[in-house]
């Protein structure tokens, strides 16, 4: 569940959350991107991926969106609330 940390007044919460989000994104659209870039320039996405582990370009995202984006599996993993 995480751990509870005060940030600042009522409200601040949710703009963390937002900042979270907007963070985990753009790094999913980043790697999303770098693949497609390195796999039109001959680069196999998985050896790529392998390649980038353990790097400055390292992250949970690489390693287990990146995974899904080389299977090419693309189903969306989140739940949504209507």
């Amino acid at each position: 569940m995480g751990r509870a940390t005060l940030l600042g007044a009522v409200g601040a919460g949710q703009v963390a959350k937002l900042a979270n989000q907007l963070i985990v994104a753009t790094t999913i659209g980043a790697v999303a991107e770098a693949f497609r870039l390195a796999q039109s320039g001959g680069c196999d996405p998985a050896a790529l991926r392998q390649a980038l582990m353990g790097g400055f370009a390292d992250s949970r995202i690489l390693d287990l969106h990146g995974a899904r984006m080389v299977k090419g599996n693309l189903t969306p993993g989140g739940r949504s609330v209507a």
